[in-house]
């Protein structure tokens, strides 16, 4: 086997090369068929190349996942730095406005604290029909809008078939709020959720009822 020669030069020589055979050297000078045939041995000259790098399939994949982690991962650039918050003194805590419970229909003023007041009586006098909801008498609006709103809702809801405007108005109410609850996966109070679906579904059967029973007779 020929020996290699200096960098920058092929293996073999030119005229084996042309000849496409085996070009075997004992020689420093010149290899064995140069030699017996008295020919002149040289070598063509190239020129070092570097080897590039074959990217593989999943070595671009994996190019491709970092360039997109490294997007997801880069901060977004702001022109100026905002300024940290001072702490909240005592009374501008307790001043601090707190969010508004999307069920709340009087905090928004779809109705009034009197109109709700006059719909939860009307519901205590069909409280019978409703035996899974325990009602404290002394239970007040403002009691239900804190601890269960949904049923609060509920209630206004089921008792508010003669006011059909209003009635279509909390239907929307509840559904988007049950959408938002729900469906979303943000489960908040979900003993309150289901008293209110409760409430929901018997009020709309007793209702239902008393109209199939209004116009047969």
């Amino acid at each position: 086997m020929s020996e290699p020669t200096s960098l920058g030069r092929v293996r073999t020589c030119e005229n084996c090369v042309r000849a496409k055979i085996r070009c075997s050297r004992t020689s420093a000078q010149s290899c064995d068929r140069c030699l017996r045939l008295n020919k002149d041995c040289y070598f063509r000259a190239t020129k070092a190349r570097t080897p590039k790098k074959r990217q593989t399939r999943i070595g671009a994949l994996e190019a491709k996942v970092d360039q997109i982690l490294g997007q997801i991962n880069k901060p977004h650039s702001s022109p100026q730095q905002a300024p940290l918050p001072l702490p909240l003194s005592p009374k501008s805590e307790s001043c601090a406005p707190t969010p508004r419970n999307p069920c709340d229909v009087i905090g928004s003023g779809l109705i009034t604290h009197e109109e709700a007041n006059r719909l939860i009586e009307s519901f205590r006098d069909a409280i019978t029909y409703f035996p899974f909801v325990q009602l404290p008498r002394n239970a007040t609006v403002e009691d239900l809008r804190s601890e269960k709103p949904f049923l609060l809702l509920s209630i206004l809801l089921v008792s508010s078939f003669r006011n059909v405007p209003l009635h279509l108005a909390l239907e929307d109410v509840s559904t988007s709020y049950l959408g938002g609850q729900v469906l979303q996966g943000n489960r908040q109070q979900p003993f309150d959720i289901l008293q209110g679906l409760l409430v929901t579904i018997a009020g709309y059967v007793l209702h239902n009822f008393s109209l199939h029973y209004v116009h047969k007779s």
